[in-house]
């Protein structure tokens, strides 16, 4: 079941790469459709854009598609990921 009424954007400062070419990232969006290529039932679609440019004549940079168990996973890792700097930094404050 798609569901559009459920679109979280987010505007990003970050870059991206594909193969040898950098990228400037600044929006992503995450929302739950029918999936074009992955094969589960249940799931979230990540988009992440670049609105200054196109790629291959869609603003879309990536696309992923996600389990839900995997969107879990992801989401945990980075905020874990972004914890744990942020405690090594006030460690380093002294």
């Amino acid at each position: 079941m798609c569901d559009f009424e459920t679109v979280t954007k987010v505007n990003l400062d970050g870059s991206g790469q594909h193969f040898d070419d950098w990228f400037e990232v600044n929006q992503v969006q995450i929302y739950h459709d029918h999936f074009i290529k992955a094969q589960v039932e249940d799931g979230i679609v990540i988009d992440v854009f670049n609105e200054n440019e196109k790629f291959n004549n869609r603003k879309i940079a990536l696309c992923l598609e996600l389990s839900s168990r995997s969107a879990k996973e992801l989401a945990n890792a980075i905020l874990y990921t972004v914890e744990s700097l942020e405690q090594k930094r006030k460690s380093n404050v002294k």
